[in-house]
């Protein structure tokens, strides 16, 4: 509005300072105040570009990730794990691959911190609680995603030693179980002498 009101006078000041209108003092510093006032409005104008630049920016970055918090956060609901190794691997691996696809978004959130530091050096007071708001919401819940994502890998990571822990158990269990199963098979088949001394013997070592 200033700047058209600005064009609309320009005509009016160059008539007024035509020789012989005013006199040259006058004249003098009505051009003066005349050139200062447009030098401020081109001043205002490239900052006002400026801080709209700035604040799509920083809009742009912050409904970025608005959206894909929740979407993230979704992802790392609570389930129980299944006992199946080859399932968790499968996790494990999903897993990893969202821990990737978090490493990306870190630029945003840091162009986040970036930006609302910039605006908050100059920006209109009433714009200060908006930018500190979106800035303190998306760092916390980008901080509480963080660490539940690493939570979940160590989850998954203890679940999976479990089951491999648990396999080897077993393993070793039945492979005792087979040397017992063969080596009493055998002695079944020996006759129990009838010397006391020797089946006391046998008695204790079977026991």
């Amino acid at each position: 509005n200033i700047q058209q009101e600005l064009a609309e006078r320009e005509a009016t000041v160059l008539t007024m300072k035509a020789p012989g209108n005013i006199p040259a003092v006058q004249a003098e510093e009505l051009s003066n105040i005349w050139d200062r006032v447009n030098h401020l409005s081109d001043v205002r104008e490239v900052k006002l570009k400026e801080a709209l630049k700035l604040a799509e920016e920083f809009q742009d970055v912050v409904t970025e990730m608005r959206e894909y918090l929740p979407h993230a956060e979704a992802q790392l609901k609570f389930r129980a794990l299944p006992e199946d190794e080859m399932v968790i691997l499968q996790f494990i691996e999903k897993h990893e691959k969202f821990q990737e696809d978090l490493r990306k978004h870190q630029d945003s959130v840091d162009k986040i911190k970036s930006l609302a530091e910039d605006i908050l050096q100059s920006c209109h007071p009433n714009a200060v609680r908006f930018v500190k708001y979106y800035l303190t919401i998306t760092q916390t819940r980008w901080d509480q995603l963080l660490q539940r994502a690493a939570n979940r890998g160590q989850r998954l990571q203890e679940a999976l030693r479990n089951i491999q822990g648990n396999a080897a158990l077993l393993e070793e269990l039945l492979a005792w179980l087979t040397d017992a199963q063969a080596l009493l098979a055998t002695k079944e088949r020996d006759p129990i002498p009838d010397d006391l001394k020797v089946v006391e013997a046998l008695l204790k070592e079977h026991l």
